[in-house]
């Protein structure tokens, strides 16, 4: 096959793959519970029987929604939050401050969710969320996976350099 053929097939293929519209997969088949709203999935959060939170639709989350948990909700076991939609979920985390701790060893994973208000300090701080607070120094690290996530930075620029 002559370098001619091999790129027509190379264009081809690429033609063929550009042109098919993103779309993500339903997650019908993963068990968890449905979390329309920020009070479900703090209730989610506080239910140790859960693992995972799937967010059918956009999803704010409010200071108030941990009304009458005791807070911080202590995580001992790995925890998703998953968006679930046929397109990317964002997740509002509203600076919600120290609401959530995890165990160590605990892994806690955003899915498929575009986070918004995750950090009200300064971008270079170090990473995380508002929404843990810290963990004891004296157990095992836990972690915090984002899979398939954007994360919505919020910039200002001085008055001075928008001139």
């Amino acid at each position: 096959m002559g370098p001619p053929l091999r790129l027509a097939i190379c264009v081809a293929l690429l033609a063929c793959v550009c042109a098919q519209p993103p779309v993500w997969p339903r997650f019908l088949d993963v068990p968890g519970v449905v979390c329309n709203d920020g009070r479900a999935l703090a209730s989610a959060l506080a239910d140790p029987s859960t693992t995972t939170a799937l967010l059918p639709r956009d999803c704010i989350l409010r200071g108030s929604d941990f009304s009458g948990f005791a807070l911080p909700l202590l995580l001992r076991r790995n925890f998703t939050v998953m968006g679930s939609a046929s397109r990317p979920v964002t997740l509002d985390l509203g600076f919600v401050s120290r609401k959530v701790r995890l165990g160590g060893g605990v892994v806690l994973t955003f899915s498929r969710v575009a986070l918004l208000k995750y950090r009200a300090g300064s971008l270079a701080q170090a990473p995380g969320l508002d929404l843990l607070a810290p963990g004891e120094a004296d157990e095992p690290m836990a972690l915090l996976r984002l899979h398939e996530c954007v994360l919505s930075y919020r910039l200002c620029f001085p008055v001075e350099l928008m001139r």
